[in-house]
């Protein structure tokens, strides 16, 4: 047995009487729980990135109600990733705090909440005006020196993605990082590549 094997039974052992398991929140732990929500069937946000490790809306939701969390409670979570336990927080009036080490992550969980707050076909409006002046934006510079860029794309496809780029970074915030949380979610259907948790292959 290897010292971090050791290490991982005396803490099972201490913290035993306080593990609990519940097969009924099962299907809620991945992000997954999401596609069926009823409080978002209008607002897929949290289907707009595929974070793998994700959780859903619902089992934060149930824990809060387990523990009674309301809006005089302030929520801390130090292991964020893309934000679910701080969306929620927000939705419910919640305050909350969260850090992640992966600046992905980071994005995603600042942004989420901003989509909240633009009006209704504004993304559309934004997004119209931008397509007409495609043809004459200059290409971003963007992780040239990553060598997966040069085989996932198209140099086509590339080229463009780097338009758009430039294009949303011109943008005003929140609709810059909104429609570059957008951006991110479409990347991988416009390549040759298909994310493995946080990786590409």
């Amino acid at each position: 047995m290897d010292k971090k094997e050791t290490q991982r039974n005396k803490l099972e052992k201490k913290y035993s009487n306080k593990l609990q398991e519940n097969l009924k929140i099962g299907s809620l732990v991945s992000y997954q729980g999401n596609k069926n929500l009823p409080i978002l069937k209008n607002l897929p946000i949290l289907r707009l990135y595929r974070y793998k490790e994700a959780f859903s809306y619902q089992l934060v939701k149930d824990f809060f109600n387990e523990y009674n969390i309301t809006p005089k409670d302030y929520v801390f979570d130090p292991f964020c990733g893309m934000g679910t336990t701080l969306f929620t927080s927000c939705v419910n009036g919640i305050q909350s705090i969260g850090t992640d080490r992966l600046p992905t992550g980071v994005f995603i969980s600042e942004t989420l909440p901003k989509i909240l707050t633009i009006t209704p076909n504004k993304i559309t409006e934004i997004y119209e005006k931008a397509k007409h002046l495609l043809a004459s934006a200059t290409e971003a510079e963007v992780a040239e020196d990553v060598r997966i860029m040069k085989i996932a794309f198209l140099p086509k496809n590339l080229a463009e993605l780097k338009q758009w780029k430039t294009l949303i970074q011109n943008l005003e915030s929140p609709y810059k990082e909104i429609i570059d949380l957008l951006y991110l979610s479409v990347i991988e259907h416009c390549s040759f590549t298909a994310k493995d948790g946080q990786f590409l292959r």
